[in-house]
């Protein structure tokens, strides 16, 4: 019989390093939440001739090994595969991203866990991003996972930081990462970038009037609004609270790497098309820099 509370977890696998990394983490988070494991492996250049079924089939078969040996070897071994026992799925002729987020919503995907490569400027503009294309589209939290970050994980001398902004969307990833901290024993610690000083949230002037320049003041409301959230959002309280100023995407990592974080927990709006390229994601900016897993909370706007 299934476990109703067992976690299904969807692991993307593209054979490179990064996916290597995604892979190790997958198997971690599939044990610790008494989950099921699918391996997920896209080929969006392969299209079969009309009638050619049995072309086809060969392909699929192929690469269903092909992705079977990578996984043995990426874990050191088919013992520890066995015992993992996951689900590998393959599709052909769909483009990677398209193909995980279909997959993830097939399966009821409680987690989606792929590598990212980090790439910045003019590269990532060419070449893309299947990472941050999984984070806009999913319906799940998303697990991005750096190549240097394969063996990194929550635990008590490894935080879970959560950036605020004091948003009903933030308040969601701090749930999440609350619950993700119990399986892991680690302490959560949360933190509010101040980004610019002329646009000021108008929770800092609760009290008042305070000068947009005025950053001590502006630092002391941060830091007190950041305590009442966590209050409201339950749970353990918080092991620390931090506000720092700056651009976001790169104060988060900056500070998740000084308190040596397992893990960073963000909501993403799921923007896309002229919305999301006028606006942006804070989120997936601050992937592409991060040096720790980062999960992505899925939040839908009705």
């Amino acid at each position: 019989m299934t476990n109703p509370d067992s976690k299904v977890v969807v692991c993307a696998l593209d054979f490179s390093d990064c996916s290597e990394a995604a892979l190790i983490q997958a198997v971690d988070y599939a044990e610790r939440l008494h989950g099921k494991l699918h391996l997920i492996h896209s080929d969006p250049t392969f299209h079969s001739e009309f009638g050619h079924v049995e072309q086809a089939q060969v392909v699929t078969i192929g690469l269903e090994e092909q992705t079977r040996a990578y996984a043995i070897e990426a874990l050191g071994g088919e013992n520890v595969f066995d015992v993992v026992g996951p689900e590998i799925v393959v599709r052909r002729g769909v483009y990677a991203g398209d193909a995980i987020l279909q997959y993830a919503d097939e399966v009821n995907a409680d987690y989606i866990i792929l590598g990212t490569h980090g790439r910045r400027g003019v590269r990532r503009f060419i070449v893309g991003s299947v990472a941050e294309y999984v984070v806009r589209g999913a319906n799940c939290p998303v697990l991005t996972v750096p190549k240097v970050a394969a063996r990194s994980h929550p635990g008590p001398s490894a935080p879970i930081l959560v950036p605020i902004d004091y948003s009903e969307h933030s308040r969601m990833a701090l749930r999440e990462a609350k619950e993700i901290s119990k399986g892991f024993s680690a302490p959560v610690e949360l933190v509010h970038v101040l980004e610019d000083f002329g646009i000021v949230p108008h929770f800092y002037l609760a009290g008042g009037i305070v000068p947009v320049n005025d950053l001590p003041t502006l630092r002391t409301y941060a830091d007190s609004h950041l305590r009442e959230l966590d209050a409201e959002v339950g749970g353990e309280g918080a092991a620390g609270y931090r506000v720092r100023s700056g651009s976001a995407h790169r104060e988060i990592p900056k500070y998740a790497e000084e308190i040596g974080a397992g893990l960073i927990v963000m909501a993403t709006h799921g923007l896309s098309g002229v919305q999301h390229a006028l606006m942006g994601s804070v989120t997936e900016r601050t992937l592409r820099y991060a040096k720790c897993p980062l999960l992505s909370v899925a939040v839908r706007d009705a």
